[in-house]
């Protein structure tokens, strides 16, 4: 039951989140209309991806990620697949008027540890881009849901480990999720394209 109410108040907070826009999003990045990303890939001087760099779906990028001075280190990122589900798959929780009105959305990508840091059990968070004056975070349910679980990384994960990641994102009012978005606290986006 606990787990249960859990879910709920998650899904519930998700959805105010996407109504608000201004607080899933770093605070370099603002609450006004996103940049868009440029469309030629290109990598900076020290191998990693740019920031405004637009990807298909399939395509990896190459990031820093520092949680922290202890869990710091590069990876490479893949959006592997962006598939539409059904706000029936979401029956077992109780979620609120606005929730029903979604698009639900399971997003799933590979990460692999490229530099030396130790990202043990660090989150991996990617945004849906809705429309330019909204990005969805993904739905924190606080317990297990099978189609498509939003964990932490692994344990371990260091240099050379693999992991796979899911996420459901909500589009408000059936709306579609057009871009994937990594924002490390830059205005400009790495943003893979749906298609």
């Amino acid at each position: 039951m606990r787990a249960r109410r859990m879910a709920t108040a998650a899904a519930a907070a998700a959805v105010l989140l996407l109504a608000g826009c201004s607080n899933s999003l770093p605070e370099s990045a603002g609450n006004d209309t996103l940049p868009s990303p440029t469309k030629d890939s290109s990598t900076l001087r020290n191998g990693t991806t740019s920031p405004g760099t637009e990807l298909d779906i399939g395509r990896t990028a190459v990031v820093r990620y520092r949680a922290n001075p202890r869990h710091d280190s590069r990876i490479s990122l893949t959006v592997t697949k962006v598939r539409e589900g059904k706000i029936k798959d979401l029956k077992r929780f109780n979620l609120n008027a606005p929730a029903r009105r979604s698009t639900v959305y399971y997003v799933s990508a590979r990460v692999r540890n490229t530099g030396t840091g130790d990202l043990s059990r660090q989150p991996i968070t990617l945004y849906g881009k809705v429309s330019d004056k909204l990005v969805v975070p993904p739905v924190e349910f606080g317990t297990t849901f099978g189609r498509c679980d939003h964990e932490p990384l692994p344990e371990k994960f260091g240099k050379g480990d693999r992991a796979r990641v899911c996420m459901v994102m909500l589009a408000p009012r059936h709306g579609k999720i057009r871009e994937v978005h990594w924002r490390p606290g830059k205005p400009e986006p790495i943003a893979w394209t749906v298609r």
